[in-house]
Parts: structure tokens; C-alpha cells; sequence
């Protein structure tokens, strides 16, 4: 599978999406100029200077949980839920290794001093820690075993080689090598231990637990030498190690942020980051002179400890972006992007992103229109915010649907009006209002598009057909029009913006283009160089192109006048295109089953 880089904006890389309970092990490089993370299948390099600045990996077919630098910071080692480590150039992004090493999900990874050993954690059958050469993948030793899940594990970074490992059942172990084997237990932990660390200069090794406490270990011997005070009121979920070995950073479910001095065993600093549960903070990594620490809503923060503040905060979608928007009457183009947890956020032009208050449930579709926000999702319901004045706030009403929702739509003429259809009904909303509702008969729902004059609306249906009624006032009418005759399922449709085409596409591979006044069938066994389902569909701006975004990783850009010309994008996305929306008349943004939004300035085909 394919690789990526991209620098600047180009990329709107994802957050980690960490799991509520589970310790999340960001990881920095030796330089701590970069941090890396997993998010869903990709892994993220994101440069801590300039945290747009992002590298993104792809290769992985089950979710990322861990990913860490090896000690020259030329290599970067990711492990997912299926067991499997990828070894891979942190420069280029070229796989260097691929092993599947356990059974289960890892949890936690890393290498030795050399960076040719490795070893990891996690939740499987027979072993739950594993050591070996990662070039070869024979084992270095037999580490001893529990049957809980083993949450983290670390190597010491000098001589002689030590090795810790934490799990559920409250003990942390300990092992000398290579080859390593089990040398002895330290079990003062009166709960889950979320994190092992041994310091850069090899002397200590520091525990953290769901107890609250840290204790301070000697790193050759495993002889406690302090605990330090009782501060956080909250699981201990990360803690991480100042180059100099001097200071301590731990995190907390307490949403706090606690920096602690070793040689006195006091607290120097805390810094709080909110008061709700998404506030919680479940990971952190010393990188360079800041903190990074990982809200449990998939925040990142970096954090100047000395002077108790957050210099910066990068939000961004944890989940795959299912649907995006963009609304032609702003004059900056943020891009609105539906995730699949549910979660919606704004992405500004400098790449930056800002989460909206609320939750539309897993994102079914979002529309934006004269600074009406329009979403619906997986809670059965239309959604709806002004964003008109900045502000990111769902209102708190919102309008039940009595099925899922497969789409929403509405158009400029009236922003107020907005169509939402489900498998089964369209309905027709004012203001946020249920006006009017009619069932489909013969076929259900699958897509819905509302005509730019507001005059009326297309649903794409399971019957080969996309159906249009018309809208009057506050009342939807069937008018017994379709557009028949296309390959499969319609899955997307379109009005360009000059109410002037129609395109459908289909779950076979095909798009079509409709003359929207006869109802005639413009394009056909034209457009077909997709290889599966077709997901959107985009017109630009000027109504001269279409895009088209697939699950075969593609995106296609079409031109309406020039039936045989396109410019192919491929691929877009490793693990299929999810979404397709325009900026301007030369730049296309999409959504991908890799969670990434990605930005492209293709050639146009035709020009």
C-alpha cells in the first residue's frame, strides 16, 4: 500500500483517537523537534514548531495504536490491533519491515539502545510481550508472561540492557538481557500500571498506575528508591522523561498536566486543560523545551511547563471524514468536515481546525449554505448552527427523523429550506423545522441533492433511478420524474451551481450528466474510469467540473463540455475516497478512509 508525505497544508492530518481508560503513547524524536502518533489506520509525523507541518504514513489495515522513533530518529515502528509492526524511513516514508508479531492489538512498543531490537505488548493469546530482532524477527528471549492485557513496555537506554513491562494485573516486571528473561516483579501498584519509562540517561525507571501514583525505580536493580507525592486525583495514564532525566511529566484523568523534580520528589508545575471528561488527559511526551500532552478528545497540547501555560492547541478529527462542505458565500474557505464519530470541525484556510460544540452522531451528511449549517447522523436527526458570525456551536433543538438519515442538502436561494432523505422518506425543513414528509415506494433512499433555486430536490435511489420532487412553500411533491437507466444503485448526486446539470453516480463505477431543464442524458459510457462505487460528487464552482471521489482510492475531475477529458488523481486516498468537495475553481479537496483531508491542485482536464 501506499506512502505519503505532505508539508504545509496540503495535508490536514488527523489527531490520535485514543480510547477512554487505555494510556496513549505519544512518542517524540531524539531531537524533539517532531512527535508521532497513530490515528485510525494512517501514523502522523507532525513537526512541533510548526504542527501543520505533517508527514503522514499509510500502509497499516487495522487502527494504529502506538508508534515510536528509533533512537537515531531515522526509523519510525508502528503497531496496530492486529498485531502487526511496520518499520519505516521517518524521512521518505519507505517500509523497511512489515511482521506480524502478535496475535492481538499492541498496545505499546520499543526499541534498545541499538535500534535493532524491539519489543512489544499488547492483548493476545499465548504471549502478551514479545522481544526480537526486528530485521529478522527472531526472538531475543522469553520475557514472562500474565494472562491480563499488557499495557507498556520500554527497554533501558544504556548498559546493561534492562527491560519493564506493565499490565493489568498491577505488577510491573522486570527483565535482564539479551536474550531477556524474567528477573523479578515490583508490585506495590495497587491498580492497572498504564506506563513504564526509563530515563534518557538509563539511571531510573518511573511507574504510573490507575492508583495515582509514580513510584521512581532504580533502573539495574528494580529497587524502589521513592515514591513521589499524591497529587493527581485522577488515573495516571503517561508519564515521560526530560532529556536531562531531571524532570518528570505526568498526565492524569483529572485533566491535569503535573511536571515533577527528581532529586526532591516534588511536584514544579501543574497545568489544568478543562473540567469535562473529553478534557481528560491520557498521554504526554517531553519534546524538546515543550510538552505535548493528548486530550482524551484527541486535542493535542503543547505546553511551556516552566511558565504554566499552553503555548498552542491542535484539534483535528480523530475518525474518518466522511462528508465535507464548503460554503460558497463565506469569503474565507473554511472547509466543514462530518466525521465518523460524530464529531464536526471547521478547517481554516492556515490549516487549523476548530471542533463544533455538540454531536450529530456518526456523520451521515453535512451541508453548508449562506452560513447555514445543515448535518445529520447515525442519532436519527438534523442538526443545525450559524456560522455566519465564526461561531462553531450546534444548536441545542434538533429535528427527528424517523429513520437514519442517508443525506442532507439545501441551496442558496433559501438557505432557510433544507431536504433531509432517509431509506425509507424525504423530508423537507424550515429552519430547522420538520414541514413536510413523503415515503418513497418502489425503491429506497440513498442520496439527496437540493436544486441551487431551491425550486427542487433529486434522491438517489436503489432502484437504478434518481427521483426528483418539487418544492413549494413548505411542501415537498412527487412529480413522478426520474432519471432512469443508469448502471446501479445511484449513491451520489449533484446540481451544479448554475442549476443547470444534474450528475449521478452509482455503485457500479459510472457517472452521469443530466441536462437538468429536458431531463436528458448528456454523458453516458463516458465517464467510467472508476473501478467501484462512486461515494461524492462535486461541481466546481463554475459548473465546468465535476469530481468524483471513489472507494477505489481515485479522484477523478471531469469536464462537462469536453466529454472524453479527465484528470485522474490516484491515488487519492490508500483506503478509498469517502468525500469530494471544491475550495475554488482549481483546487479539490477530499476525505479518505485513512482519515486525512487532502488538498489538491490538479491539472485541470481540457486546459
Amino acid at each position: 500500500m501506499a506512502s505519503f508525505a505532505a508539508a504545509g497544508v496540503n495535508c490536514f492530518a488527523p489527531n490520535p483517537g485514543p480510547e477512554r481508560g487505555l494510556s496513549y503513547a505519544l512518542n517524540a524524536s531524539p531531537d524533539g523537534s517532531k512527535i508521532v502518533y497513530g490515528a485510525g489506520y494512517s501514523v502522523v509525523i507532525r513537526d512541533v514548531e510548526d504542527p501543520q507541518d505533517v508527514q503522514v504514513h499509510i500502509g497499516h489495515r487495522k487502527k494504529v495504536n502506538v508508534a515510536k522513533f528509533s533512537p537515531d530518529g531515522k526509523l519510525v515502528a508502528s503497531g496496530d490491533a492486529a498485531g502487526v509492526i511496520r518499520v519505516w524511513s521517518s524521512s521518505n516514508l519507505e517500509l523497511k519491515k512489515e511482521l506480524p508479531c502478535m496475535g492481538g492489538p499492541i498496545f505499546d512498543l520499543a526499541f534498545d539502545d541499538t535500534g535493532k531490537r524491539m519489543v512489544v505488548c499488547g492483548d493476545a493469546r499465548g504471549t502478551n510481550t514479545r522481544v526480537f530482532m526486528w530485521e529478522s524477527g527472531s526472538p531475543q528471549g522469553e520475557p514472562g508472561g500474565t494472562s491480563k492485557r499488557v499495557l507498556s513496555v520500554d527497554i533501558r537506554p544504556t548498559k546493561p540492557s534492562r527491560m519493564a513491562s506493565s499490565s493489568e494485573d498491577m505488577k510491573v516486571r522486570l527483565h535482564e538481557g539479551p536474550p531477556y528473561k524474567f528477573s523479578g516483579s515490583f508490585e506495590e501498584h495497587t491498580n492497572f500500571v498504564q506506563c513504564v519509562r526509563y530515563s534518557p540517561d538509563g539511571r531510573f525507571l518511573a511507574t504510573a498506575s490507575n492508583d495515582k501514583s509514580i513510584y521512581i525505580l532504580d533502573a539495574e536493580t528494580g529497587d524502589k528508591i521513592s515514591q513521589l507525592p499524591t497529587e493527581h486525583k485522577g488515573s495516571i495514564y503517561a508519564v515521560s522523561w526530560s532529556a536531562d532525566s531531571s524532570m518528570l511529566v505526568s498526565c492524569s484523568g483529572d485533566k491535569t498536566v503535573k511536571l515533577w523534580d527528581i532529586e526532591s520528589a516534588s511536584c514544579a508545575g501543574t497545568v489544568s486543560l478543562g473540567s469535562k471528561i473529553p478534557d481528560m488527559q491520557v498521554g504526554c511526551v517531553f519534546a524538546g523545551d515543550e510538552v505535548v500532552s493528548l486530550s482524551l478528545s484527541g486535542d493535542l497540547h503543547f505546553i511551556d511547563m516552566s511558565a504554566g501555560k499552553v503555548n498552542r492547541t491542535v484539534q483535528s478529527h480523530s475518525s474518518i471524514p466522511a462528508h465535507l462542505a464548503r460554503d460558497w458565500s463565506a469569503d474565507t474557505p473554511e472547509v466543514y468536515v462530518g466525521t465518523a464519530d460524530g464529531s464536526i470541525f471547521a478547517i481554516h484556510p492556515d490549516g487549523m481546525s476548530e471542533r463544533f460544540e455538540g454531536d450529530a452522531g456518526p456523520s451521515d451528511g453535512i451541508v453548508v449554505c449562506e452560513g447555514q449549517l445543515y448535518a445529520v447522523g447515525h442519532d436519527d436527526a438534523l442538526h443545525t448552527a450559524d456560522v455566519s458570525d465564526g461561531a462553531y456551536k450546534l444548536k441545542a433543538s434538533s429535528m427527528p427523523t424517523d429513520f437514519t438519515p442517508v443525506g442532507v442538502s439545501a441551496g442558496p436561494e433559501d438557505a432557510s429550506l433544507a431536504v433531509v432523505a432517509t431509506h425509507a422518506s424525504l423530508y423537507l425543513a424550515r429552519d430547522g423545522k420538520r414541514k413536510h414528509s413523503i415515503e418513497f415506494s418502489g425503491y429506497e433512499g440513498l442520496c439527496v441533492a437540493m436544486a441551487p433555486d431551491c425550486s427542487e430536490c433529486i434522491v438517489g435511489g436503489t432502484d437504478k433511478a434518481a427521483h426528483i420532487f418539487a418544492i413549494n412553500g413548505n411542501k415537498l411533491e412527487d412529480t413522478g420524474v426520474s432519471l432512469s437507466g443508469i448502471q446501479g444503485k445511484c449513491t451520489a448526486v449533484q446540481y451544479s451551481p448554475t442549476g443547470t446539470h444534474i450528475a449521478l453516480g452509482d455503485d457500479v463505477k459510472e457517472v452521469t450528466l443530466w441536462d437538468r431543464e429536458s431531463r436528458e442524458c448528456l454523458i453516458k459510457n463516458k465517464w467510467v474510469f472508476h473501478s467501484s462505487s462512486i461515494t461524492s460528487l462535486a461541481f466546481s464552482p463554475s459548473g465546468q467540473f465535476v469530481a468524483s471521489g471513489s472507494t477505489d482510492t481515485q479522484v477523478i475531475i471531469w469536464n462537462v463540455d469536453k466529454k472524453m477529458a479527465k484528470t485522474k488523481i490516484h491515488p487519492a486516498h490508500a483506503l478509498g475516497v469517502m468525500s469530494v468537495a471544491w475550495l475554488d475553481d482549481e483546487t479539490v479537496v477530499s476525505g479518505g478512509g485513512d482519515f486525512c483531508v487532502r488538498k489538491w491542485s490538479p491539472k485541470l482536464p481540457g486546459k
